[in-house]
């Protein structure tokens, strides 16, 4: 998926509601859901994706560990 800040890597499954969207912590990937995807995708629509700097997903332009405040 393109970005105004990079490409992420993503995945849909599923087909069904409610929608659900998956978000890895720290540098895990989207292959860290494989148990429970195939579950969840029977009845709902599942969205997940790998965070910047996380496997296929483009590296960070910017750093994301902190807020910038002016």
């Amino acid at each position: 998926m393109e970005t105004t800040k990079g490409t992420l890597q993503y995945n849909i499954s599923g087909n069904g509601k409610p929608n659900i969207v998956l978000i890895n912590g720290g540098s895990g990937t989207i292959e860290g859901w494989i148990k429970i995807l195939p579950a969840i995708s029977e009845s709902s629509s599942v969205f997940s994706y790998n965070r910047f700097g996380v496997a296929g997903s483009d590296k960070p332009m910017v750093n994301q560990g902190r807020v910038e405040y002016c």
